[in-house]
């Protein structure tokens, strides 16, 4: 009886040390889970996506330099009608245009953006001289997505 009484203390003992074991295991696996999310939550990408499309560009004038423009959210509304909201930050903005030439963004702010437009200007081969003439394939407006809450190197 008492070599009985042993080996179920001994069994006692060592599910002790088992219990023991897996209480420490599901404190461990808990600070990581607790970890991971609050990473999770620091790094969630909370981005909110608006398009606007058509914003028209004047057309080329022979011998007018084009100047940076300014586009102030205020006046934009996306491409379901609705206004854009106030921006705590700088959005990250991406332009579409087809046509020849490019439009660079040339300034980000919370209340507005600025751009240039470089185009290919129509030239004489034998004179050099600027030529007044239309490029039929032109950039004549652009659209663009913004969106806000991307942090992107600003």
């Amino acid at each position: 009886m008492a070599r009985y009484q042993r080996i179920i203390a001994d069994l006692e003992k060592q599910q002790s040390i088992i219990i023991d074991s897996l209480n420490n295991l599901t404190k461990d696996a808990n600070e990581i889970k607790t970890a991971l999310l609050k990473l999770q939550n620091d790094y969630r990408l909370s981005s909110k996506t608006y398009f606007v499309k058509g914003i028209n560009v004047e057309p080329y004038v022979k011998g007018k330099k084009d100047e940076t423009k300014r586009l102030y959210y205020k006046d934009l509304k996306t491409s379901s009608g609705k206004e854009l909201p106030n921006f705590r930050n700088e959005p990250y903005i991406n332009i579409m245009s087809t046509g020849i030439g490019d439009i660079i963004i040339q300034k980000i702010t919370t209340k507005y953006f600025e751009y240039s437009i470089l185009r290919i200007v129509p030239f004489d081969d034998k004179t050099g001289e600027e030529i007044d003439e239309t490029i039929p394939d032109a950039i004549k407006s652009f659209d663009i997505l913004i969106i806000e809450g991307i942090n992107y190197g600003h």
